[in-house]
């Protein structure tokens, strides 16, 4: 099952729960793989989570055979014992884990995934993670430490636009640095042996030529919260 996730995990779309109906109306051919943003600030009660509650229900209703993360950081409310269970429950198949600082990082998610999984009588490693790179200067370079990351990492993310803004050089001389990061990413992916993923933001003017770069350089897939993007992408990243 997982080989076959990681196979079709060519394009994936990063949306706002609320916009979840505006999803199922398009064909289900068109993209298989959500990642459903969380609010990462503290929440009170399950009510909260109202939008991100139907979004995954209706995708499981609808797309059965959907891929569906969660995305948040490692404290996240999401990730606490009771909301993660009740996740679970409803179906998602892993956790997008933002700005993943280290190796470690991973471990800790691993932990807490697997409890929740004995707590749902879930198979254990069922519930997946794909890791994205940090986005700091500074732990870019702990990359190295994916490779002892657990079996149910099956990907890594990096989102250039995030890492140009923290170093404030988006459109600068200082464009080799993204450069070399790209690279990184793509290194520790493979030595890892997983996929790396490139992810663009929704203010970021994207045309073929940036995905048709992304495979040239080696990444294997894009994330991307641009729904008319998702044809350009299959086409090109179809035939790998």
């Amino acid at each position: 099952m997982m080989s076959h996730f990681v196979q079709s995990l060519k394009s994936a779309l990063l949306l706002e729960p609320e916009d979840i109906n505006d999803i199922l109306s398009l064909p289900k051919k068109d993209v298989n793989n959500f990642i459903l943003r969380t609010d990462s600030d503290q929440i009170a009660r399950y009510s909260d989570y109202s939008a991100l509650i139907h979004a995954c229900v209706s995708l499981r209703q609808q797309r059965e055979e959907s891929n569906i993360f969660l995305s948040c950081h490692i404290n996240a409310d999401a990730l606490k014992e009771k909301y993660l269970a009740y996740f679970l429950e409803l179906g998602i198949t892993g956790i997008f884990l933002e700005n993943c600082t280290r190796g470690s990082t991973l471990q800790q998610l691993d932990a807490i995934l697997a409890v929740a999984e004995a707590q749902c009588g879930l198979i254990e490693n069922d519930t997946w993670i794909i890791a994205q790179a940090s986005v700091t200067p500074e732990s870019i370079f702990t990359l190295a430490e994916y490779t002892s990351a657990p079996s149910r990492l099956i990907a890594i993310a990096f989102d250039e636009g995030i890492l140009s803004n923290t170093m404030g050089c988006r459109g600068c001389e200082n464009r080799e640095n993204i450069a070399i990061a790209r690279a990184l990413v793509i290194f520790a992916a493979a030595a890892a042996n997983k996929p790396a993923l490139l992810a663009f933001q929704q203010n970021e003017q994207t045309t073929p030529a940036h995905y048709l770069r992304a495979r040239q350089e080696g990444y294997k897939g894009i994330i991307t919260s641009k729904m008319n993007d998702i044809d350009a992408i299959k086409v090109i990243f179809d035939t790998l």
